[in-house]
């Protein structure tokens, strides 16, 4: 029972850091690159994050602009970050100017 309470703790946690980054990405706080370049602080918050969420939460990025987006890198709207392919990475981190 312990066990279960530590697991819903982390999501709770994991949950609150990811609307953080959402939050510091739409205001401009933190940029893609600052997002990738971290490594292994966040990490372990965005993996398992949908690459659309991303995306859309940067300023300037609706909807709209974020599908078309998607459309020209051959990424579907529901992959997850840690389901891109080579490929698909490589065209994300190549528009964003994300050294890898």
């Amino acid at each position: 029972m312990q066990n279960l309470f530590f697991k819903i703790d982390d999501a709770r946690l994991i949950r609150k850091k990811r609307a953080e980054i959402k939050r510091n990405l739409k205001k401009g706080m933190l940029t893609v690159q600052e997002l990738f370049s971290k490594g292994n602080d966040y990490q372990k918050f965005i993996n398992n994050m949908r690459l659309y969420e991303i995306i859309i939460s940067l300023p300037d990025f609706g909807k709209v602009r974020t599908e078309k987006l998607m459309k020209k890198l051959n990424i579907n709207f529901c992959k997850r970050l840690r389901g891109l392919g080579k490929n698909q990475k490589g065209k994300f981190y190549q528009y964003f100017n994300v050294g890898s």
